[in-house]
């Protein structure tokens, strides 16, 4: 009777699995026909382009030798992933484990009285897959290739001292001055709509936005955070603000509306409402690269519940820490990133940040792999701020042409 009971439990148990294997199945079916559609879009956008660069007559032959060169290896890549990578996914993956688990099935039915030998590492595998991110094509939605045409904005409000820069669903650019005082506000083809001013914006420094509201981070010395609505006339004004009384920096906002606020010189995170900007808490990163009155931490960016901060000692470097502030890893280091002040992440987590002592903008892979760098000679003169819109494109803020550039 016991026995009777135990086989009925096993075959009960590979029933459950092999639903659970056959509904991720179906939700990874899904997944990645999403996915193949979406890099078969991204193939005939390429093969667009090696058209149009073959048959741009106004292009220098060598120039255009080196960009269809660029463009077939962005190709083979984006082929490679969709006929490479998804086919490992299901039948590395996927496949083997359905079909142990239907030949146990099939075992326990044709021969009763045989004792089922449950492999305790195929039930690992099962769990392991069935808890498997859905995400798990590493799909990279931009394709960056070696160039990257540059356009610049005719922004008709002249600047002193753009700093940063930040695209908002409203398809608005927003620049803070730190000279003027002030936040002007662009469309996004350079096209100047208005100043945000108040007596509150005091050297305006990094923003973010959450819902119909943007926060931005005020003051040298005696930082403060300051959070801008537009009202009923459809204009920017300040409707609340928090004094921190502490040098600050970067600004970012997760999910659940929480922002958090770097300190420049210390380690210290705050963390505030994004209703009534009360404070929350205070955090601390734990990493020894951090020298007490020589290091500085110049920009930090939120990404998926990771932290990702830059670091000035003398040398710069991007380090990656968990939520809770312990140290992850390094990500880039001085000798790929020099003399950085401001950095962006997409949403395939490469990291594209401006350098302001060699005048580049570069794009790095989340492993810190350098992929490739924004413009060529002579476009940016002591680039700043870099902020994404909601297409991927990349815009960047440069100080000493106080122009606006963006970057496709």
């Amino acid at each position: 009777m016991f026995q009777n009971n135990k086989r009925e439990l096993e075959i009960l148990s590979l029933k459950r699995l092999k639903s659970e294997v056959e509904s991720k199945k179906q939700q990874i079916g899904k997944t990645c026909e999403n996915l193949r559609q979406k890099i078969d879009q991204k193939e005939q956008n390429l093969i667009e382009e090696l058209d149009r660069v073959y048959n741009d007559t106004k292009c220098n032959l060598d120039e255009r030798d080196r960009k269809l060169s660029c463009l077939d290896k962005c190709r083979d890549n984006v082929v490679n992933i969709r006929d490479n990578k998804l086919t490992d996914v299901m039948y590395q993956t996927l496949l083997p484990i359905s079909e142990e688990i239907e030949k146990l099935l099939d075992k326990s039915l044709v021969a009763p009285s045989v004792e089922l030998d449950l492999n305790e590492k195929l039930l690992e595998n099962v769990q392991d897959f069935c808890n498997i991110n859905i995400n798990i094509c590493p799909y990279t939605e931009r394709v960056y290739p070696e160039w990257m045409e540059v356009e610049k904005g005719t922004c008709e409000n002249e600047m002193e001292e753009p700093f940063s820069i930040l695209s908002l669903d409203t398809n608005e650019l927003l620049i803070s001055d730190r000279n003027k005082n002030v936040i002007n506000v662009y469309s996004q083809n350079g096209e100047y709509i208005s100043t945000i001013k108040d007596t509150n914006l005091n050297r305006p420094l990094y923003m973010c936005s959450y819902k119909d509201a943007f926060f931005v981070t005020c003051g040298v010395q005696n930082g403060k955070v300051l959070k801008f609505e537009k009202n009923e006339q459809g204009n920017w004004e300040m409707v609340q603000l928090q004094r921190l009384n502490n040098p600050i920096t970067g600004i970012n906002v997760d999910e659940q509306g929480i922002l958090y606020v770097f300190e420049t010189k210390k380690r210290n995170i705050f963390a505030l409402e994004t209703s009534n900007l009360d404070i929350i808490t205070q955090l601390e990163l734990e990493t020894e690269h951090f020298v007490q009155g020589r290091t500085r931490i110049m920009d930090s960016k939120l990404h998926n519940s990771e932290w990702y901060v830059l670091f000035s000692n003398s040398e710069y470097t991007i380090q990656c820490f968990h939520k809770n502030g312990k140290l992850k890893r390094t990500v880039i280091d001085s000798s790929q990133f020099n003399g950085g002040l401001h950095f962006c992440i997409d949403n395939a987590g490469n990291i594209i940040g401006s350098e302001s002592l060699t005048d580049k903008v570069k794009v790095f892979s989340n492993d810190g792999q350098f992929i490739t760098k924004i413009g060529s000679g002579g476009d940016f003169t002591n680039p700043r701020g870099v902020t994404l819109d909601a297409k991927g494109r990349v815009f960047v803020c440069d100080l000493k042409s106080c122009d606006m550039l963006s970057c496709y």
